[in-house]
């Protein structure tokens, strides 16, 4: 058997260290990197998602209180494009108040419309406001 002596054994142990632990570390960085590559998508994603509902929101709110106000065919027009976008993202009790509102709108009943505007208003401020504290 060969004997080697101790300075070719920490010798040997050394150069295997300095190979292998750049690698290690990058290997490490490069795991660590991609996790908070994955974190920021998911944040920006959220955040587009609550910018997006956001601004169906406002946009419905506006042209809600705009129909009720000014009688034409262009608010008209805009209300019911944004009364099928904000649907999908409203809780079943909004849905069925809005549908009765709905149903005003589409009758031409704008006395009994306009006294939905503000506790509508409410309700979708509330769910906004819920959306920016589960943040």
């Amino acid at each position: 058997m060969l004997n080697f002596d101790s300075t070719v054994n920490i010798a040997t142990i050394l150069a295997l260290v300095a190979i292998v632990c750049p690698v290690l570390t990058a290997i490490i960085d490069n795991v660590f990197r991609l996790i908070f590559k994955c974190i920021e998508n998911k944040q920006k994603r959220y955040e587009q998602d609550i910018l997006h509902k956001r601004e169906i929101f406002e946009n419905f709110l506006s042209s809600f209180n705009e129909v009720c106000q000014r009688r034409e065919y262009e608010t008209l027009s805009r209300y019911a494009s944004s009364y099928s976008l904000i649907y999908i993202y409203l809780p079943q009790s909004i849905r069925d108040e809005l549908g009765k509102v709905n149903e005003l709108i589409s009758q031409r009943n704008w006395d009994a419309a306009i006294k939905y505007v503000d506790p509508i208003s409410a309700d979708i401020y509330k769910i906004m406001q819920k959306q920016q504290l589960t943040r």
